[in-house]
């Protein structure tokens, strides 16, 4: 008999490609019929190099997370942990790459599992507070954004403050967690900013494939990174589907649709572009990583 998760993983995927293939034909429709686009190589070089500076921003982020839960990791190792042994994120279900990270620090930086557990806890919960933090002070009137925002901002410190406590509680001895405390401000304060800042980049990068790609309607940076935030949140919080694909596609041409008046043809043109050039990042740091972690093997072995 199959096992449930080996069926969701196909169920998973398959509504992915499904997904992802639809756009990938709606995009390919409208190419055909808008004989404007042109494809500007040099924007696309920008937008890759984008993706490349969010991911380390967002491995530098991860650190702060690691500092402040007393353990600290150097930044080659959190290169390699990010990057190669959280590549089973693709796998549907959400924690996998999770479950592969948590493996990794424990045999190679000799973290345990209740500490990394926590990080991974807060990650998620941080890049999904600044997310819907975005989401909501762009949706409010202009007179409510300052109180939104401050909401947002209490929101964010309760969660760093409060997540490593409830689950030391709730763990009781089998999760022993102590935090820095003494310099939460500063870590709290970086980390978030990071992620923030990354968000921005995610933004920016949409514009830049907009550029890209001749689309005739330009896209206001705060619509960008509003747009590519949310997609993401939605794409991660539809746990069956690897890494949310096509989800997140369809997510983010729907918004870029609605919020941009980007017309929904080109709008998937310009999703499925991004995920293109997502990947291609993700591709080229593992490639530059790759040969220190076999010489390491190698070593090992």
């Amino acid at each position: 008999m199959m096992p449930w998760r080996r069926i969701l993983y196909f169920i998973g995927l398959g509504i992915g490609l499904a997904l992802f293939a639809r756009q990938t034909w709606l995009g390919y429709q409208t190419w055909q019929k808008q004989a404007y686009i042109f494809v500007q190589p040099y924007y696309l070089v920008a937008a890759l190099g984008c993706y490349v500076v969010g991911y380390i921003v967002q491995i530098s982020a991860w650190i702060m997370i690691m500092r402040y839960l007393n353990a600290p990791l150097t930044f080659t190792q959190a290169w390699q942990g990010y990057l190669l042994a959280f590549l089973p994120r693709y796998i549907p279900g959400v924690v996998w790459g999770y479950l592969s990270r948590n493996e990794w620090l424990a045999q190679k930086c000799g973290i345990g599992y209740a500490a990394s557990s926590v990080a991974s806890l807060l990650e998620v919960t941080t890049l999904l507070l600044t997310a819907f933090s975005i989401a909501a002070i762009y949706w409010v009137a202009l007179p409510f954004r300052l109180l939104v925002a401050s909401v947002c901002g209490l929101l964010l410190v309760l969660n760093w403050w409060l997540v490593p406590s409830l689950v030391h509680r709730l763990g009781k001895e089998h999760w022993q967690v102590q935090p820095n405390r003494t310099q939460f401000f500063s870590l709290f304060l970086i980390g978030n900013g990071l992620y923030f800042f990354f968000w921005g980049l995610q933004g920016a990068t949409i514009l830049l494939v907009n550029l890209a790609l001749g689309i005739p309607h330009p896209i206001m940076l705060i619509t960008g990174i509003f747009s590519a935030s949310l997609a993401w949140s939605i794409g991660f919080l539809v746990l069956f589907v690897p890494a949310g694909l096509g989800i997140r596609e369809t997510t983010l041409a729907t918004l870029l649709n609605r919020y941009g008046a980007v017309p929904l043809g080109q709008a998937n043109n310009l999703a499925i572009f991004s995920r293109l050039l997502l990947i291609g990042a993700e591709l080229c740091l593992v490639i530059l990583i790759l040969p220190i972690q076999i010489k390491r093997w190698r070593r090992t072995s």
